[in-house]
């Protein structure tokens, strides 16, 4: 498994490792989490391979900003003042699709759509540069407790077919994402 410190530097690389398809796991303010291009159908389906989470099910998305969010979500006055007032951090809207445009169908279920804006320094810059969203899912096998070091993700999923981790460390145990 290749790791990386989560650095300005360490941008340039995720990035190009996100842009070939990869999966990696990375520290978000909750625990961590398995990050691909939401617009990588192949990309989002290694995530739910190494996480071996059923293909029904979707997968929430991270954006940097509302005006990211609003090219595929709409927001209703209230989803949107929701939005103003707790964005970055740990809440997840569902709200309908606007357009699917690149997403991968693993990301919408029933016509609507979970994102969120993390509030994770290292994440929205890397949201930022690649300017297209990322899968948010937790970075363990499904229906499994989260995962808050390093060293747990390395444990639980090197054999599942994660080759790259961004080492945020050890994180605090936290409640996950409120869904809206």
């Amino acid at each position: 498994m290749i790791k990386i410190k989560p650095t300005t530097m360490a941008i340039a690389e995720v990035t190009k490792w996100l842009h070939h398809g990869e999966v990696l796991a990375a520290p978000t303010e909750t625990a961590y989490g398995l990050l691909a291009l939401a617009t990588s159908a192949r990309a989002v389906k290694k995530v739910f391979k190494i996480k071996g989470r059923a293909p029904n099910q979707a997968s929430a998305i991270l954006v940097a900003d509302l005006k990211m969010a609003q090219k595929y979500g709409k927001f209703s006055p209230v989803a949107l003042r929701l939005a103003k007032k707790y964005w970055p951090g740990p809440l997840t809207l569902v709200v309908p699709v606007r357009s699917m445009g690149r997403l991968a169908r693993a990301t919408i279920k029933d016509g609507y759509i979970g994102m969120r804006v993390p509030r994770q320094k290292f994440l929205l810059k890397l949201l930022k540069k690649i300017n297209q969203p990322l899968t948010a899912t937790s970075a363990n096998i499904s229906g499994q407790k989260n995962l808050y070091s390093a060293q747990q993700v390395i444990k639980q999923l090197q054999k599942r077919g994660l080759k790259f981790l961004v080492d945020g460390g050890n994180l605090p145990p936290r409640p996950t994402s409120t869904v809206v």
